[in-house]
């Protein structure tokens, strides 16, 4: 009975274990809300990333070439023009923006 006295009576490292419970808690609260924001900001980059890729023109066009020697004599020639258009690809995401993290009333 005297040793059981004496354990509920011991005070020794309680404050220690109740500032580490705590310190462990805000941390682990702290890397939540890192986390968070970490993954939206990667989320809206690559979401810039998607869009740009989109928006790039693949389209070209050319007028013909000219071959001509160090002596400038001609070595052969082609004339004529093509131009080969880039289609939107309406399910590929040509043409369309993501928005992340929207705040009403907040401009973008």
């Amino acid at each position: 009975m005297a040793e059981l006295r004496q354990l509920w009576a011991d005070e020794a490292g309680f404050i220690i274990s109740t500032e580490l419970v705590l310190v462990a808690t805000i941390l682990v609260l702290s890397m939540v809300v890192g986390m968070k924001k970490i993954s939206s900001q990667v989320l809206a980059e690559m979401s810039d990333v998607g869009n740009a890729i989109g928006f790039l023109v693949q389209d070209y066009s050319f007028a013909g070439a000219t071959f001509t020697a160090g002596d400038g004599s001609i070595l052969a020639s082609w004339s004529g023009t093509g131009l080969l258009p880039d289609s939107i690809d309406i399910g590929a995401g040509d043409y369309t923006s993501i928005n992340t993290c929207v705040v009403p009333g907040a401009e973008l």
